[in-house]
This record gives structure tokens, C-alpha cells and sequence, in this order.
């Protein structure tokens, strides 16, 4: 699996209608085969540099390596991308492992070494 990921400043303000039209773009490449998972985020820090974030997953290199030559994506990125966006950075990962985190259920017993709370002894 390949996670896609491009942070960016977008030209226009939040929660304009230059927003909302870029972003709906941008969501009509979740109708390209291999694109799963799409989302776009507006940054709510006044710390990052950054305005908005786009994520995608994809099963495969195969299927990114398409997604990236689509015709689709291709226009997106000339029409609007290059047009209104300031500044970007894009990752691309693959995952290398993840360990799920131990969460007590309701009326379980609480997990060796830590409180309902969470917190070690």
C-alpha cells in the first residue's frame, strides 16, 4: 500500500467559494481506478506553514504509477494545482509496520501496567 500525501497553501481563503470548488475538484479524483481513501483537510493550527492537506491510498506501485499518468489527475494538476496553490510538499509512503495500541473495553479489565486512565503505575 502506498499512502499519497501532498500538504499545501492554497491561494484562496478558508471556507470561500474558490475553496470549496478547488476541493471538490480535487475530490472528483477519487473516481480515478486505484485512487481509495481520498480526503482533503483544511490545517487548523496557526503554527504550520501549511493550509490544506490531500491524502489518498493506493493497494499498489502499479496503481499509483496510473494514477499519476491519468488524464484525470493530469488536468488537475495543470487547471488547477499549478494555478492555486502557493507551496507544497508531497510524501509518498509505504507502511514498514504498525502495532495496534492495547484500548480498554467498557467493564474490561484494565491492560497489565496501566490505569483506566492510561497512565503507567
Amino acid at each position: 500500500m502506498i499512502t499519497h500525501t501532498c500538504v499545501f497553501r492554497l491561494r484562496h481563503a478558508g471556507g470561500s467559494a474558490e475553496e470549496a470548488a478547488f476541493v471538490a475538484a480535487a475530490l472528483e479524483l477519487a473516481a480515478i481506478a486505484g485512487v481509495r481513501n481520498l480526503d482533503v483537510v483544511r490545517q487548523t493550527s496557526p503554527k504550520a506553514p501549511y493550509s490544506h492537506c490531500l491524502t489518498m491510498e493506493f493497494a499498489t506501485q502499479a496503481d499509483y504509477d496510473s494514477y499519476m499518468a491519468h488524464p484525470d489527475h493530469v488536468a488537475f494538476t495543470r487547471d488547477r494545482w499549478d494555478r492555486e496553490v502557493t507551496a507544497f510538499m508531497i510524501l509518498d509512503y509505504e507502511p514498514l509496520g504498525r502495532q495496534p495500541v492495547p484500548r480498554p473495553r467498557p467493564g474490561a479489565a484494565p491492560v497489565a501496567g496501566r490505569t483506566t486512565t492510561g497512565t503507567s503505575r
